[in-house]
């Protein structure tokens, strides 16, 4: 009788295991399927999941009082406001990296960690092209957050904020993914 229970309760055991990963697995597929990706988009993300390991999504986050939701972004292209940071940052960026101003780099809030983006200076027209390693900028005005050099490219240290086009570069940020790493 005892071998009899010890044999059920191992088989229950399995069944509301696989109930419940059953339930986590819809309850994911579910999520991603309200998302409607073009097929392009969808390319992109398979060719970016495959990098999975070399890069961070990161969790939902909250700073003063709002809450950041970190997500693939495949077609991100956002008019805004830019500022900028450093100097006297002495701090690893939210990948890990040491904080350098003199790198081409930025903080955004949302986009996976490290991706590739140009920033436009609308009043200039002037580009640059940057690694996003950091988290910010958390003013609700603002889409992204450059080092130093990456402002100085653009021309808006003395403004200190520009109105800029930010645009992910999905070929640049996968070509970097597998050339870094």
């Amino acid at each position: 009788m005892k071998i009899y229970k010890k044999k059920l309760f191992f088989a229950l055991l399995f069944v509301s295991a696989a109930i419940m990963a059953n339930c986590s697995s819809v309850a994911q597929q579910g999520a991603m399927s309200n998302i409607n990706y073009s097929p392009e988009e969808k390319e992109f993300i398979r060719d970016y999941e495959s990098w999975a390991r070399h890069y961070k999504i990161g969790k939902p986050y909250k700073v003063a009082g709002d809450w950041y939701y970190p997500h693939h972004q495949p077609s991100y292209n956002k008019v805004g406001y830019a500022s900028w940071y450093g100097p006297n940052v002495d701090a690893l960026t939210a990948n890990g990296e040491l904080f350098d101003p003199d790198e081409l780099s930025a903080a955004h809030p949302t986009l996976p960690l490290p991706s590739i983006v140009e920033v436009t200076n609308l009043n200039n027209g002037k580009k640059v092209v940057v690694k996003v390693n950091d988290r910010g900028p958390f003013d609700s005005d603002r889409v992204i957050d450059l080092t130093v050099a990456a402002a100085e490219k653009i021309d808006m240290i003395d403004s200190g904020v520009a109105k800029v086009r930010v645009r992910l570069l999905q070929d640049e940020t996968l070509s970097y993914l597998k050339y870094e790493h």
